[in-house]
């Protein structure tokens, strides 16, 4: 009797396992067979379910951004007031930096190293995606503030992973705490 696959599932499976193997050998240096070996599947399953490696990669990022801006969505929706949603910021923060920081890394090298056509429109909505959530989730005042924030937060993330030792998550996650809280203080109506 052949074995019944689920095959959403089986797609989620091969993305949800793709993202460490990116973030070990890079995107540049991993090929789909290489890929295909590290996930366990043959390279005719993975092509099945991703026609090519640039496919792979955007579903891959489409699904972690799902994944976080779901998670924030819950998160937030249980504060109202700005010191908690600061606060709710930091957290979430802290506690998805290790995967945040991965895929920062991960996006960063594909941006060098991608020349389709296509490649910046899909960072640039990535990030458009995460500014307006910040903007809904923290109830920015403007477009330019999420940006902001989202800058500091990016820069701080980079910092970390350039610099481990140098860099001191906590206080940085204050300051930023700090300028959100700011930010909503100079628009007040």
């Amino acid at each position: 009797m052949p074995k019944i696959v689920n095959h959403n599932q089986k797609r989620l499976e091969i993305l949800d396992a793709s993202f460490d193997v990116f973030a070990k050998q890079g995107y540049a240096a991993l090929s789909m067979r290489q890929l295909a070996k590290s996930l366990g599947v043959t390279t005719g399953t993975l092509y099945h379910y991703f026609p090519s490696k640039p496919s792979l990669f955007y579903s891959l990022f489409h699904r972690l951004q799902e994944e976080d801006l779901l998670a924030a969505s819950q998160e937030f929706s249980e504060v109202s007031q700005p010191v908690e949603r600061a606060k709710a910021m930091g957290a979430y923060i802290r506690n998805r930096s290790p995967r945040l920081t991965k895929a920062l890394q991960i996006a960063l090298e594909y941006q060098r190293v991608q020349p389709e056509e296509g490649a910046q429109e899909f960072l640039d909505l990535t990030i458009r995606g995460y500014q307006d959530a910040l903007k809904e989730n923290l109830k920015l005042p403007n477009k330019e503030s999420a940006e902001l924030l989202l800058s500091l937060i990016l820069g701080m993330l980079i910092h970390s992973s350039l610099a481990p030792q140098a860099s001191n998550l906590e206080s940085q996650l204050s300051i930023i705490e700090g300028i959100y809280l700011s930010l909503l203080a100079e628009h007040k109506p």
